[in-house]
């Protein structure tokens, strides 16, 4: 069998790689490869105003009818609850009371919540009964729901699409 000539590989990729690897050795052994070193009374810490100044006093303390999964917040003065038992209802951020009934638009515990304040919907996901509804908060009821098995994780929305993960895949 015949054997092909190689072609010479450029005599400058050649040299610019050797120079290349012996550059990079030089700096690793001179520690250039670990990053700046600052000695501790050289680092500047950001100024910035402090958060928290005083002890927190609190403010009101109510008793819920179930256990929270999701606290969301509907505005500055408002705080939606879902609880572990598919409750839903809102609750006053001022005095800390209820505002309006409690809800059970699933009637089955929600594994997954996202609120659209355009709309304004829910969209709230259980994986007892496999659907996803869509609830309106204004009107207090459901718009739609579709079959969706073992919705887990979070909810999404973009360009007007409602995006899940599943354990189906």
């Amino acid at each position: 069998m015949p054997q092909v000539p190689r072609k010479p590989i450029p005599c400058l990729i050649r040299y610019g790689t050797l120079a290349l690897l012996c550059i990079l050795a030089c700096l690793t052994s001179l520690g250039c490869g670990q990053g700046p070193r600052l000695l501790p009374d050289e680092l500047v810490e950001p100024e910035h105003p402090p958060i928290l100044v005083a002890r927190p006093e609190l403010a009101w303390q109510t008793k819920l009818p179930s256990t929270p999964a999701a606290l969301l917040p509907l505005g500055p003065s408002a705080l939606l609850i879902t609880t572990h038992r598919g409750e839903l209802y809102r609750l006053n951020l001022e005095n800390g009371k209820r505002d309006g009934p409690v809800r059970q638009p699933l009637r089955k515990p929600i594994t997954a919540q996202l609120i659209n304040r355009k709309g304004p919907h829910l969209y709230v996901a259980s994986s007892q009964d496999e659907e996803l509804h869509a609830y309106h908060l204004t009107r207090g009821r459901i718009l739609w729901k579709q079959r969706a098995e073992g919705i887990t994780g979070q909810l999404g929305l973009a360009a007007g699409l409602l995006l899940t993960a599943s354990l189906t895949g």
